[in-house]
């Protein structure tokens, strides 16, 4: 084989290569019909509206949707390696609280429906891909353990990630960088090709 030709067949074994293996978007809306939710392996999506959030999990991570089983969380994914899991949600704030308030009124929802003895205390902050620096909180008793929260204010939304270890607060903590990767992977666009009526 002449060198144009190894060239052109060795491209050809690469895009058919990589299109054997990138799995195809599937979407699902949920009954209420305000989220549309995609999966892609361990690529999520959610849209509402006009805006579309996307998150990858690692590949070894066991993810369910709210679609596939009742939840209060939209998705739910469980690391097997480090008992670390997440729960992701999307809000709308009807109430226009700042993210210090959208904090102190999920402290008082966890105390009046689950635990009362709930404390709250800030963490190292997370940096996202566009330059923001999100100061994450943390909620913890003995009953409710150690939960890791960061609100990502997006226009009318907040994105929720919720971050547990199950054994200890230094497990939580040693799980920064693993934290951190998931959300260098965050992405939020609005489609701004909506027609005007």
């Amino acid at each position: 084989m002449t060198y144009p030709q190894t060239f052109y067949a060795y491209l050809l074994v690469l895009l058919f290569g990589a299109s054997a293996t990138a799995g195809e978007w599937t979407y699902k809306t949920t009954e209420d019909g305000q989220f549309k939710l995609g999966r892609n392996g361990p690529n999520l999506s959610v849209e509402v509206r006009s805006m579309t959030v996307t998150f990858r999990v690692p590949e070894d991570w066991q993810i369910t949707s709210c679609i596939d089983e009742p939840m209060d969380f939209i998705f739910a994914a469980d690391s097997p390696a480090n008992d670390l899991s997440l729960a992701f949600t999307m809000d709308k704030n009807v109430r226009h609280l700042s993210p210090a308030g959208q904090y102190n009124s999920h402290l008082e929802h966890i105390r009046t429906v689950y635990d009362d003895k709930v404390q709250m205390s800030t963490e190292r902050p997370f940096r996202l891909h566009d330059g923001r620096r999100l100061t994450p909180h943390r909620y913890f008793s003995d009953y409710w353990g150690q939960r890791l929260v960061l609100l990502i204010p997006e226009d009318e939304y907040t994105c929720q990630f919720e971050f547990t270890a199950r054994r200890s607060l230094s497990d939580l903590r040693e799980s920064h960088a693993a934290i951190q990767r998931l959300l260098d992977s965050y992405r939020c666009s609005h489609k701004t090709d909506l027609p005007n009526r």
